[in-house]
């Protein structure tokens, strides 16, 4: 139940922040005027120098790998969670930060981090093929692994900043280590392992509601294809933030991420060992603390 209430909410997210930042857009159609003064008089206050934030992230997740030429009847494709009996829904620690480093608090650096690992015990139902022409027995024992890791570095640029809205775009790119297996029980078990670089565009908005309320917003997008690996990721978060003191605040907030790469046989990129395609699909809910300098 849990799981069906993230993704039916994190599929509205989408549509919900487009239309506030064009309702943003529209509100601040004379905050040009009043950024310039805000600038002029060095009126910074809603906008923390850097901060840090800490938070605990539940995310249901579904995740698919490819391996080897399954459109000819080869390899291996599997719906990791329902085939693997791994956990759908998970909690991950996560870590954000940024960092306004000009004197008009225009330009932003960000990151965050986050990391998952799981594994899985089972018994297959059907003969599995491996890519290194390893065959899995049906009715056997397996075990699994699979673990990943997403790290955001971003430069963001504020068109628009005064005392009550900041609009802004920027670029960055996503780092997604994986790794993926599985095995008979008792055996070796054969994994792969690659990282792949995907860069993003980035736009959003935070708005302050009230001296001490919130709304924070943002979208990435991005298609890449390089060294025989295409990768494509979209993702957008919506978040409602409290200030309990001028150093401290609490935040909610919902986010969908869709992430998706390819390697070819070919493939020239190292760690992308196998040809096969691996996507992520995942819609979380993030509770957190932010310390704000």
């Amino acid at each position: 139940m849990l799981a069906s209430l993230l993704s039916t909410r994190t599929r509205r997210i989408g549509t919900r922040c487009f239309a506030a930042l064009v309702l943003a857009l529209l509100a601040s159609a004379s905050a040009f005027a009043q950024a310039d003064t805000a600038e002029a008089k060095g009126t910074y206050a809603p906008w923390p120098s850097a901060y840090a934030q800490l938070g605990a992230f539940l995310i249901n997740l579904e995740s698919t790998f490819i391996l080897g030429e399954s459109n000819v009847g080869l390899g291996l494709n599997l719906a990791v969670e329902k085939f693997l009996d791994l956990e759908a829904t998970n909690t991950a620690f996560r870590i954000d930060g940024g960092w306004r480093f000009t004197h008009n608090r225009r330009h932003r650096l960000t990151m965050s981090w986050f990391h998952l690992n799981r594994d899985g015990t089972t018994t297959t139902t059907k003969d599995i093929e491996l890519p290194d022409s390893t065959v899995i027995s049906a009715g056997t024992g397996i075990n699994s692994v699979f673990n990943f890791a997403i790290v955001r570095l971003k430069y963001m640029w504020s068109f628009l900043l005064d005392e009550r809205i900041d609009l802004h775009i920027g670029a960055g790119i996503y780092l997604m280590p994986v790794t993926y297996g599985l095995g008979e029980i008792g055996e070796p078990r054969t994994e792969h392992s690659t990282t792949a670089p995907l860069p993003v565009i980035s736009v959003g908005f935070i708005v302050a509601l009230s001296p001490n309320w919130y709304l924070r917003q943002s979208a990435d997008w991005m298609y890449l294809e390089i060294a025989g690996i295409r990768g494509r990721i979209l993702e957008s978060t919506l978040a409602i933030e409290y200030l309990l003191h001028r150093n401290i605040a609490l935040g909610l907030g919902l986010e969908g991420l869709g992430i998706s790469f390819e390697t070819e046989k070919e493939s020239s990129y190292p760690g992308a060992e196998a040809e096969g395609h691996y996507g992520f699909k995942y819609s979380g809910v993030q509770l957190y603390v932010r310390g704000n300098l």
